[in-house]
């Protein structure tokens, strides 16, 4: 705890390093997500795939650990009382995000436990229109933009660029 409450004090801006963090978990907890997908659906169960996930896992726990220890040893520190919803927020979302690369991980161990392929319906055919969908946007458009405002709002964005309804700049 010492370590990151002098690692922190010693950062022109904590915020902005805990912020791009977040900004590479998001990003591993993707390429995880759309591997998965391929491996689940698309049959792609080749061992430095389902290798590949479990390594970027284990990178987006250590991660998410890291924000959260950082996040208290800077709310430990004088001065900070401003951001305490913003950490707050980004301590949750972290989580969340750790939670959607767990998600990823089982994912790509459907293709273990499933006998026959996906039946070729109406609802396999939307999640795989969907997943394409995903993949191509994804790699197009920012999700999430390691920018902050003075303060502390992080800039979210919808998949096709715009802002979400209700959010402000």
């Amino acid at each position: 705890m010492l370590r990151a409450l002098l690692g922190i004090l010693r950062t022109h801006d904590p915020l902005q390093a805990i912020g791009e963090r977040f900004g590479r978990m998001l990003k591993l907890t993707l390429e995880m997500t759309l591997s998965a997908g391929d491996i689940a659906f698309g049959g792609d169960a080749a061992p430095e795939s389902r290798t590949r996930i479990y390594d970027l896992d284990v990178e987006v726990n250590k991660l998410e650990r890291s924000i959260r220890k950082r996040i208290v040893a800077h709310l430990s520190t004088p001065g900070s009382r401003v951001d305490v919803p913003y950490c707050l927020l980004l301590m949750s979302l972290a989580k969340d995000v750790e939670r959607l690369g767990d998600y990823a991980k089982n994912l790509s161990e459907v293709a273990d436990v499933r006998e026959a392929p996906f039946p070729d319906d109406e609802v396999v055919g939307e999640l795989g229109r969907f997943g394409a969908a995903w993949s191509r946007r994804s790699r197009r458009r920012p999700i999430f933009s390691r920018r902050l405002t003075g303060n502390r709002r992080c800039r979210i964005f919808s998949m096709d660029g715009t802002w979400p309804t209700g959010a402000t700049r």
